[in-house]
């Protein structure tokens, strides 16, 4: 995998970031075909030379010099000056041959013209009456406040089996991602504050029997009050934790072309919800979406893959969570290779969807 550097506005450089970060960026319009990268390592350019890469506008640079051989040497592959231009005097008949004479190969008059009328369709016929053809006022015309296509929306068509455009697609896995996420984080800090008061309860309980009776049950009050908000918080927030797992699974799913993937996208999160039959279903949903998204990537010639080991090992660490006991050892430990897989898988169908539009609209 390759790391870049680019520069920002301000000529401030920013990374490195990889191949999946780089095509993000230029999606988003923060590089733009003229910003300057650097591959570490490498030499400098401009982000319109390197091969594959697809800019906010929706066209694909064709492949250039960086990162790239397929520029030939100086000099190679550029034909000659004037090719195929005869000099001077050559190929050019001596005068008046090829040219006929006066009256030669001339019809005699009025042969092969069409008399007055003949050839004419009758009036009115082949022309279509007042409002024929013409479709109602208004159809097709966008409404007040309805939004109106850009350039760049219609500029490349979208394939069919992409449910969202490329800005749509990058946005929503980034953002599944991210609330997953700061979700995770939230209900740990909310687990680890109920915790404390828990003990901050136990510790300060004989410090509340100097304490006023009046002032004591407001306090007592308060603390029931908060411990049950934080009950109800953590009984909820895996609901939610959970919803933002399949949206993204079904997102990711949907990316994958029909002749790679092993299940429909509805089948992939539909199923994972059954009882028993989901410790084998889990494996193709979590594994099976990385293998496909794989497959993709390698027709494409693309070299960023997702990890189907770690999709294996989530699998099972997700069976481990139904196991008495053991699952509170193996929660901590299931979702940080959660967390993880999510990125990989994330990283590559990001990839995955900018390449394919540049793919022509199958008929």
């Amino acid at each position: 995998m390759a790391f870049w550097y680019y520069y920002d506005e301000s000529k401030k450089k920013q990374g490195p970031v990889n191949d999946a970060q780089l095509m993000t960026l230029a999606a988003k319009g923060i590089v733009l075909p003229e910003t300057v990268v650097e591959m570490e390592g490498g030499k400098q350019g401009v982000a319109k030379q390197i091969p594959g890469l697809t800019f906010s506008s929706g066209a694909a640079v064709p492949p250039g010099s960086i990162g790239s051989t397929s520029v030939p040497p100086a000099g190679q592959g550029v034909p000659p000056y004037s090719p195929g231009v005869p000099s001077y005097g050559q190929g050019i008949p001596p005068h008046g041959q090829g040219i006929p004479s006066y009256g030669q190969n001339v019809p005699p008059h009025g042969q092969g013209v069409p008399s007055y009328g003949q050839g004419i369709p009758p009036h009115g016929q082949g022309v279509p009456s007042y409002g024929q053809g013409i479709p109602p006022h208004s159809q097709n015309v966008p409404s007040h406040g309805q939004s109106i296509p850009s350039a760049s929306n219609t500029s490349t068509p979208m394939p069919a089996s992409v449910p969202q455009q490329s800005r749509n697609v990058v946005e929503l896995l980034e953002l599944y991602y991210k609330k997953f996420v700061n979700t995770i984080i939230t209900e740990v800090l909310l687990f680890l504050l109920l915790i404390l008061g828990i003990i901050a309860c136990t510790v300060f309980s004989k410090i509340m029997m100097e304490i006023p009776d009046g002032v004591k049950e407001i306090i007592v009050f308060a603390s029931y009050v908060s411990g049950y908000a934080l009950c109800f918080a953590l009984i909820l927030i895996p609901f939610w934790i959970a919803c933002l797992w399949y949206m993204f699974m079904y997102l990711a799913w949907s990316i994958i072309p029909e002749e790679n993937a092993r299940t429909t996208p509805n089948k992939a999160v539909g199923y994972c919800m059954i009882p028993l039959f989901s410790f084998y279903w889990v494996f193709v949903a979590y594994q099976g979406l990385a293998e496909g998204i794989n497959k993709s990537l390698a027709a494409r010639q693309l070299a960023i893959r997702a990890s189907a080991g770690k999709g294996t090992v989530l699998g099972v660490l997700n069976c481990y969570m139904w196991v008495p006991y053991a699952c509170v050892v193996v929660f901590g430990v299931r979702v940080l290779f959660q967390i993880q897989y999510m990125r990989s898988v994330k990283d590559a169908a990001i990839v995955l969807a900018l390449a394919r539009l540049n793919e022509p609209k199958p008929r």
